[in-house]
């Protein structure tokens, strides 16, 4: 019986690791949430095109709700506001020692191994996936994956070889709170900006007025990963600012407009709570906070 990889996290990360992964021979299975008022699909059709290379590609990605294999792997692509939720999804039984891979980008896995397994690996997206029209489109450069090793465990090789074979350029890190800032910086940028703007980042960007916020802002952010110990280099923040896809519209930014607020926690705690803890002043970082706070918080009229 072959052992399947689980992916939780009924988004569009999760479905293109899914098409990735099934494409290089994986058995791949999504775990949706069970909802009571809705018939669980047996399988999700997948549509995906390329912008770089315009091509389209199609494939079906089994799905359920419940673990009834032992699994190879377990890959979660969660938002952070969904995490608890998606460990309800997790039967120990059916891990054992499997690896888990998470992409849920948190700064402290601590919690997350004293409640599901030792043997995990935080993993870093860098890419632009978005569902438009019912189909994945993937924007800008090539995306990659850091697959952190902060444990250094003995079976990483195995995991980053399975990671790799989805044919997403793959790099390994054993320095988690370095790739987590590398990662977190740009992206916590685009998201908080944009979506306090309720404009595309390439529209922001395009506004030679907003040139003076963005390297308040990188410097901010920069200053909070010196707290931990953590050099970035702002040069390479803009650039990686400015290449965000001119289309691109971040999760955070959809969901407000929505009237939600996918990883509006997860970004505000990261950022508040190392400002605090380290002593750090971010004024600019905190008028865009504030900002999302009264889009977040306020009611309706």
């Amino acid at each position: 019986m072959n052992e399947p990889i689980y992916i939780i996290g009924n988004n569009a990360l999760a479905h293109y690791l899914g098409y990735q992964l099934q494409s290089a021979g994986h058995e791949i299975i999504l775990l949706l949430e069970r909802l009571s008022s809705l018939t669980i699909p047996t399988a999700i059709d997948i549509s995906i095109k390329d912008e770089r290379n315009l091509s389209q590609q199609q494939c079906s990605l089994n799905t359920a709700v419940s673990m009834e294999k032992p699994a190879k792997m377990v890959i979660i692509t969660s938002y952070a506001n969904n995490l608890n939720t998606a460990l309800s999804s997790f039967n120990s039984t059916k891990i054992k020692n499997a690896p888990i891979v998470c992409f849920t980008p948190l700064k402290d896995f601590s919690y997350l191994l004293a409640i599901i397994s030792q043997n995990l690996y935080p993993a870093f997206f860098n890419g632009y996936i978005t569902n438009r029209s019912g189909s994945l489109t993937l924007d800008g450069r090539k995306p990659e994956i850091v697959l952190c090793n902060p444990q250094e465990q003995k079976d990483f090789r195995s995991v980053l070889n399975i990671i790799s074979s989805s044919k997403i350029h793959t790099t390994s890190s054993i320095n988690h709170l370095l790739s987590f800032w590398q990662y977190i910086i740009p992206y916590a940028i685009g998201s908080i900006w944009s979506a306090s703007e309720d404009r595309k980042m390439s529209t922001i960007l395009s506004d030679k007025t907003n040139t003076p916020t963005l390297h308040s802002l990188v410097d901010e952010f920069c200053s909070l990963a010196a707290g931990d110990q953590i050099k970035i280099s702002p040069d390479a923040v803009m650039k990686n600012v400015y290449n965000i896809p001119a289309n691109y519209i971040y999760p955070l930014h959809k969901s407000i407009s929505s009237g939600g607020k996918d990883e509006f926690d997860l970004l505000t705690s990261v950022i508040t709570k190392t400002s605090a803890s380290k002593e750090i002043n971010i004024p600019e970082t905190y008028k865009i906070l504030k900002k999302i706070y009264n889009l977040v918080l306020s009611p309706t009229l």
